[in-house]
């Protein structure tokens, strides 16, 4: 039988040598596991007899796969599953254990455009900003947290990785390190964020830090490194406490930057550098006109509206 442990170990290497992030590793390894259970069913001794033929079936099985929401995946989760299958084979061609690669069959699935999810208009941000006490420790740090999430669009694990040398408060600047697709950014940080930043790491976190030594940025009240949990936490207590009636993640903040930007008539390559994106067509879902917008046009410029007048 083919040892796909063996295996394994030696594609996730390869990864680890082309500077592939523990998230894309640790991702890649999930849809290889759900692979080799796939391929249990054929008599298959060497990595080598894997035809194009088990490839697009495994393609179709992935179709109707139904996951354990009792759905099936979407087509961006099932694009997922290709593209390890693809640079599985194409590690497995560059490495020699394979002299054609079968998986350059494969096609990506188209998937649908979409407006994006849940975002928040101007004011709701303004309520949301308010909710942390800033009279207290804890308050002011989650207050920094939210503005500088909003002025900059990072993402949840790039701001729980930003170390205290990362921020240039004066000149308004924040450095990601390794963010998503192992890609290093500089990104301008707004003026108010940064009055934030600078009140918080002067007064605020030398008080939590408490004489222990930690180079993250935002710290927990016993000094240590901000958890995951610990992060959606309190976007949820400030999201119930502000009244507002949608479900406010971290990433509603990045969306949230994203739209009011182009909303605002920047010129959306700006926006795509400011996210970390490597095209245009990340952000393409925030260049869609909001719905008052179109009203708006068509208030101005419908021949039925402007016999109205």
């Amino acid at each position: 039988m083919l040892d796909d442990n063996v295996l394994n170990h030696q594609f996730k290497q390869y990864l680890a040598w082309h500077h592939r992030s523990s998230m894309t590793i640790c991702a890649h390894q999930h849809h290889m596991r759900q692979f080799w259970i796939f391929m249990k069913r054929y008599p298959i001794e060497d990595v080598s007899h894997i035809t194009q033929e088990h490839l697009l079936e495994y393609q179709k099985y992935r179709y109707y796969f139904i996951n354990r929401y009792g759905r099936s995946d979407s087509v961006s989760a099932q694009n997922r599953h290709l593209a390890t299958i693809k640079c599985f084979f194409h590690f497995l061609k560059t490495e020699g254990y394979i002299i054609h690669n079968p998986a350059e069959v494969l096609s990506y699935a188209k998937e649908p455009k979409r407006l994006p999810k849940i975002v928040l208009s101007y004011s709701e941000v303004k309520k949301l900003l308010l909710q942390p006490d800033t009279n207290t420790l804890h308050g002011y740090r989650d207050r920094t947290i939210l503005e500088l999430l909003y002025s900059t669009g990072i993402r949840k694990s790039e701001l729980m990785n930003l170390k205290l040398e990362d921020v240039d408060y004066e000149g308004g600047y924040l450095r990601v390190n390794q963010g998503k697709g192992n890609k290093d950014r500089v990104t301008p940080i707004g003026r108010i964020a940064c009055q934030y930043l600078e009140t918080y790491i002067k007064g605020i976190r030398p008080l939590i830090l408490n004489a222990k030594t930690n180079p993250h940025l935002f710290l927990s009240l016993k000094g240590n490194a901000l958890s995951k949990n610990a992060l959606g936490q309190m976007i949820e207590k400030y999201a119930k406490q502000s009244g507002i009636e949608k479900q406010i993640t971290t990433h509603t903040f990045r969306r949230s930057c994203a739209t009011a930007m182009i909303k605002n008539k920047a010129n959306p390559m700006y926006v795509k550098d400011l996210l970390g994106h490597s095209s245009l067509e990340s952000i393409q879902a925030y260049c869609n006109l909001s719905i008052v917008d179109l009203k708006e046009a068509h208030k101005k410029h419908h021949p039925r509206e402007l016999e109205a007048i």
